[in-house]
């Protein structure tokens, strides 16, 4: 079936998928079809409208936090995502961070939304690792303007009180079939529907399969918020220069030509495993197949020794027209 088109459009198909769980008012079940065609939206305000606000109120904090730590504090990115969340009454029930390697279990991921946490995804580099916290940010800053009855960390938290309809049925790509092969199923849920969908590249032969399904080629992709960051951003955007510098810097994708591409063989998964995988202040949590499926570990905020920090070279920017620093693109991570 081709894109959301437009909201009614997205009210009638959340409508023939889902329902609400017993006593949950269908007012919430709307909001996600505001969600899906805001994310779907190809005019303003849209999701590259909001990610340009949701851009220049991280690099404020980004920019405070380094000229309060320096290149002493780690996780500058993380926290000021955290902060500006808090801004936009973002509540969190833990103070956790998460950061997923492989799938975990449904009960500690379902935890985890539950408790309005945001978490790192890095099993797939062009899934990107923040494109959900993106996803969600962005409707926050644009809550009115998409008409939500809810608050949005309400409706993240809340995304388990929408059911599949009992008869209800779409196109799933092979890797959400049991069958292993992209065919018509019913293991979907609403938070795949509205902002995990596959886009249409994967699916078979690359073609759109043409009835309702999971494959889009819009913001309700997480693969298509990464390429947009890292495609379509000026270069002023905070958040796209951010991300171009450090998968530079990783190795992970490279300027080839006009666009970014990913290098062979690079894995953001491997990274994750080489820097949270024995290391004291991270709890291992375990896979739903694999041994390890992710890492949690407090809020507290940390700070590299002196001997680290000075290696770190930082370059002088300008984003969302203030001035501040940036790490090199040009420094390989260590």
């Amino acid at each position: 079936m081709p894109e959301i088109t437009s909201l009614a459009d997205a009210q009638n198909r959340v409508n023939a998928l889902f329902k609400t769980k017993s006593g949950v008012p269908d007012a919430l079940l709307d909001d996600y079809a505001r969600i899906a065609w805001f994310l779907s939206n190809p005019s303003a305000p849209n999701f590259p409208t909001a990610m340009t606000n949701v851009s220049a109120a991280l690099w404020d904090v980004y920019r405070d936090l380094y000229e309060r730590h320096g290149a002493f504090r780690r996780n500058l990115f993380t926290s000021a995502i955290r902060e500006v969340a808090g801004r936009m009454e973002w509540q969190y029930g833990s103070e956790e961070n998460v950061v997923l390697v492989y799938a975990v279990t449904a009960a500690d991921y379902m935890n985890w939304v539950r408790q309005g946490v945001f978490f790192k995804d890095m099993m797939d580099v062009k899934h990107g690792e923040h494109s959900h916290t993106f996803q969600w940010l962005a409707v926050a800053f644009e809550r009115n303007n998409i008409g939500l009855a809810h608050a949005p960390c309400y409706l993240y938290k809340n995304t388990d009180k929408i059911m599949r309809k009992n008869k209800a049925e779409l196109i799933l790509p092979k890797e959400k079939h049991p069958s292993g092969s992209q065919a018509t199923g019913t293991t979907f849920d609403l938070w795949a529907w509205v902002l995990d969908c596959f886009p249409v590249s994967m699916a078979k032969a690359g073609v759109d399969p043409g009835g309702e399904s999971i494959f889009s080629n819009s913001f309700r992709t997480p693969q298509k918020v990464t390429e947009y960051l890292l495609d379509n951003t000026p270069n002023d955007h905070f958040v796209g220069s951010y991300l171009k510098y450090r998968y530079q810097r990783r190795a992970w994708f490279e300027l080839n030509g006009s666009s970014y591409a990913q290098v062979s063989g690079s894995s953001s998964k491997d990274r994750a495993l080489q820097t949270h995988q024995g290391v004291s202040d991270w709890k291992i949590v375990q896979g739903d197949k694999n041994d390890i499926g992710g890492f949690v570990r407090g809020n507290s905020p940390r700070f590299h020794t002196k001997e680290v920090a000075e290696k770190k070279k930082y370059i002088n920017v300008r984003f969302h027209n203030k001035p501040g620093k940036l790490r090199d693109p040009s420094q390989v991570a260590g």
